[in-house]
C-alpha cells in the first residue's frame, strides 16, 4: 500500500492508496480512493479517525493546502455516511493558525466527540497536500464486473476470454501494407 505518516508529539495521520468495493444486484464494482487517518497515540487519546476521499476530493485538499499555505485562512469538509448507527458526519478542517506570537499549520479531524489534531509546519503541511495531489491521480481508476447472467434460460458470460496475440516475425514486420484499390 502506497502511503506516508507524518508524526506529532502525540498524534498522526497516514495518508494511504485505498480501494472502496460496492457489491450489489450480482455486480462488483471497485475504484480508488486516498485515505487520511488521524490517529491519537497518547495516554488519553487513543483513537483512530479514517477519513475516506474520491480523486477529486483529494485533489481539492492538495488545491486547499496550497492555497492556505500562501494566504493563511481556514477550510473545512464534511463527510456524511451511513454507519451501523445511522447518520455519521465527520469533519476535516485544515487551517493556517497563529496564537501567542506563535503560528502553524494543522490538519483536524471531527467525528462526534473524538477530535485529533495534528500541528505542522509550512513543509509537512504542502508535504500532505502533494501527498494527496499524487495519489488523487494514481487512484482514479475503477473496475467492474457484472455476474454471470440468466437471459431466457440461457447463461452468458459477461467477459469475453482475453485472445492472445504473437508477435509478428521480423518479415511479417518490414513487409509493406496492403492497400485497396481506388
Amino acid at each position: 500500500m502506497k502511503g506516508y505518516t507524518i508524526y506529532t508529539k502525540s498524534s498522526g495521520v497516514e495518508v494511504s492508496a485505498t480501494t472502496a468495493k460496492k457489491e450489489g444486484n450480482g455486480e462488483v464494482r471497485k475504484e480508488g480512493r486516498v485515505m487520511l487517518r488521524f490517529f491519537g497515540f497518547g495516554e488519553k487519546d487513543r483513537k483512530s479517525i479514517r477519513f475516506i476521499l474520491n480523486p477529486v476530493e483529494a485533489h481539492w485538499i492538495y488545491l486547499k493546502t496550497v492555497e492556505i499555505s500562501r494566504n493563511g485562512g481556514k477550510e473545512s469538509f464534511p463527510h456524511k455516511f451511513t454507519g451501523e448507527n445511522g447518520e455519521v458526519i465527520t469533519i476535516l478542517t485544515i487551517e493556517k493558525w497563529e496564537r501567542e506570537g506563535k503560528s502553524g499549520y494543522a490538519m483536524n479531524i471531527k467525528r462526534g466527540d473524538d477530535k485529533v489534531n495534528i500541528s505542522m509546519d509550512i513543509s509537512h503541511f504542502l508535504y500532505t497536500g502533494e501527498l494527496l495531489r499524487t495519489l488523487s491521480t494514481e487512484q482514479a481508476w475503477s473496475q467492474y464486473k457484472e455476474s454471470e447472467k440468466t437471459i431466457e434460460g440461457e447463461i452468458h458470460p459477461t467477459e469475453e476470454a482475453a485472445t492472445e496475440t504473437t508477435p509478428k516475425s521480423a518479415a511479417e514486420q518490414t513487409s509493406e501494407p496492403t492497400r485497396a484499390n481506388p
